[in-house]
């Protein structure tokens, strides 16, 4: 599979982002534009989870954030309902987490939940998908992704990062 590689300026930090071939020039041109919300990529041997700061920018309220989403990837995401601390979001993936394999789809499914967590009612995220081998539908949370990612977040013109040691976002230092 062909890979771009497109350079995101941030604040602080260059990071080289690498986009599948599939995607437009448009929702490219979007991302290189920091027109994005929780973003992954693979530096020095490690997957970092990339929260844009362009995020500081929209209400972090559910429909707001999956409109910001939408916007920028082909993934498409529903809102369904919420229960008490949970939205159910229907994700439109087609046959992507088929062909991206375990590693792409987790990335997929990673960005998703960062990125509706945002808004800080709702910690847990059921996602409502076809079942595919690399994936199942389910309830999901950050915690689930501190084991498999290392976390940017662009903040308020700072930058973080939080280890995988760490429980929760409070935990995070300057570099």
């Amino acid at each position: 599979m062909k890979h771009r590689i497109v350079f995101w300026i941030s604040t602080v930090v260059l990071l080289p982002t690498l986009l599948l071939a599939t995607e437009s020039v448009s929702l490219q041109n979007q991302r290189a534009n920091g027109v994005t919300v929780w973003d992954t990529d693979y530096i020095n041997g490690e997957w970092y989870l990339i929260r844009s700061n362009y995020l500081d920018s929209i209400p972090h309220e559910i429909n707001a954030l999956i409109t910001a989403w939408n916007k920028c990837h082909i993934t498409k995401l529903s809102f369904l309902k919420t229960n008490a601390d949970t939205v159910y979001i229907e994700v439109d993936a087609g046959d992507s987490f088929s062909r991206l394999g375990t590693t792409g789809t987790e990335r997929i499914l990673a960005e998703i939940v960062f990125t509706i967590t945002e808004d800080s009612r709702y910690p847990n995220v059921f996602l409502k998908f076809d079942e595919s081998d690399h994936a199942s539908p389910g309830l999901y949370c950050r915690q689930y992704f501190f084991d498999k990612f290392l976390i940017i977040s662009f903040h308020e013109q700072k930058t973080f990062v939080v280890t995988r040691d760490s429980v929760d976002l409070e935990t995070q230092k300057d570099i």
